[in-house]
C-alpha cells in the first residue's frame, strides 16, 4: 500500500470542499489529521519544513495527474495557491508546462536532499530575495522603472554620476548613493544572468 494515499485522499476531500487554499493551510490540515509522516515534522526546523513542503507538493502533483487522467478536475499548483477547477475537454493538452512537476514527482529528491542542501537552498533564496528588494530601491535611486535593463542602468548611472560628481560641484552624499545603487544592480544583473 502507498503510505501517502491517506494524505492524497485527505487533500482531495479538502479541495472538493474548498477549491482554493495555500500550501501552509494544507500542511496544517494534514498535521492536524495526525497523518504520517506529517505529524512528526517540526516546521521550525529547516529540514522538516523542506520535508513537509516536498511531500505535500509530491501528493498534490499526484492528485493533479489523477484528476486529469480521470477527467474529473484540473488542479493548479503554484507557489502562492492551489486551486481545484472543473475539468474541461482539452485541459490536459492546454496544461502549461511546469518544470517543477517532474522534480516533485521524483520521490528520490525527498530522500537525497540533506539538511546542508536545504540550508544552502534557503540561504540562496534569501540572498536573491534581499537582492531583489535592494534592486528595486537602486533602480528608483537611478530614476529607472522596474523593467529597466542593464543598458539603461549603465546609461542612467553615467549621466547621474557626471551630474553629481563632487569634483564638478555635485553632492558627495548623492554621488555615494548613486555608486551604491550601481553596485547593487551590478550584482542583481549578474545573479539574474546565472539563473
Amino acid at each position: 500500500m502507498d503510505a501517502l494515499l491517506p494524505v492524497i485522499t485527505l487533500l482531495d476531500q479538502h479541495l472538493r470542499e474548498q477549491a482554493h487554499c495555500t500550501e501552509h493551510e494544507l500542511i496544517k490540515l494534514v498535521q492536524h489529521a495526525n497523518l504520517e509522516p506529517f505529524r512528526q515534522f517540526d516546521l521550525k526546523q529547516s529540514k522538516s519544513l523542506f520535508n513537509a513542503h516536498f511531500l505535500l507538493k509530491h501528493c498534490l502533483y499526484r492528485l493533479q495527474e489523477q484528476g486529469m487522467r480521470q477527467r474529473q478536475f484540473v488542479l493548479e499548483i503554484n507557489s502562492v495557491s492551489i486551486k481545484r477547477l472543473p475539468y474541461h475537454s482539452g485541459a490536459y493538452a492546454l496544461r502549461p508546462s511546469d518544470p517543477l512537476r517532474s522534480y516533485y514527482l521524483n520521490i528520490d529528491h525527498y530522500f537525497e536532499t540533506s539538511e546542508d542542501d536545504v540550508n544552502a537552498l534557503l540561504s540562496d533564496f534569501w540572498q536573491r530575495y534581499l537582492l531583489q528588494n535592494n534592486a528595486q530601491a537602486a533602480l528608483t535611486t537611478l530614476g529607472l522603472e522596474a523593467k529597466a535593463d542593464y543598458a539603461a542602468v549603465k546609461q542612467s548611472y553615467r549621466r547621474l554620476a557626471q551630474k553629481n560628481h563632487p569634483d564638478k560641484g555635485g553632492s558627495p552624499s548623492e554621488f555615494v548613493k548613486i555608486n551604491a545603487a550601481k553596485e547593487i544592480l551590478d550584482r542583481h544583473f549578474l545573479a539574474s544572468a546565472k539563473v
